[in-house]
């Protein structure tokens, strides 16, 4: 029995067209499931991206947000292919601070949002279902 791969084998089709098959089911998945322009937008979305200039630290402290500057709070979801990632956008007015959950210190600045006046409490549960779904909210806003 010889290789795959040697000049003398020939080519599998069965398998390569079998490889296909699978890679269209999917594309034609995600098409139903999104819609087209929503699923092109998905495939997409990532390149040329880049982060807003604090995300790139790994900590986050609550110093960085007073309370008294906050005109808006706003939690949704980005879809990270395979999960889910918790986000945070902070407007301070001049500028929006961006937040994860994968941030260390993501728990202090949750407890340190939620006293604002007329935050939602209940911003998580709201958020975090469906998966895959965006599910923007804004939790305050002044």
């Amino acid at each position: 029995m010889s290789r795959l791969g040697t000049p003398r084998d020939p080519i599998d089709l069965e398998g390569i067209l079998v490889l296909a098959a699978i890679g269209l089911a999917f594309l034609v998945y995600c098409l139903i499931e999104y819609g087209i322009a929503s699923a092109i937008a998905r495939l997409f979305s990532r390149i040329g991206r880049k982060p807003p200039d604090n995300s790139s630290n790994d900590t986050v402290s609550v110093d960085q947000v007073p309370l008294e500057k906050i005109v808006r709070v706003t939690f949704y979801k980005r879809d990270e292919l395979t999960t889910d990632l918790i986000c945070c956008d902070v407007d301070l007015g001049e500028t929006i601070l961006f937040f994860h959950e994968g941030l260390d210190g993501w728990q202090d600045l949750v407890a340190h949002l939620s006293q604002l006046p007329g935050f939602d409490i209940d911003w998580y549960r709201k958020v975090v279902l469906p998966p895959f779904a965006e599910n923007r909210l804004v939790a305050y806003a002044h």
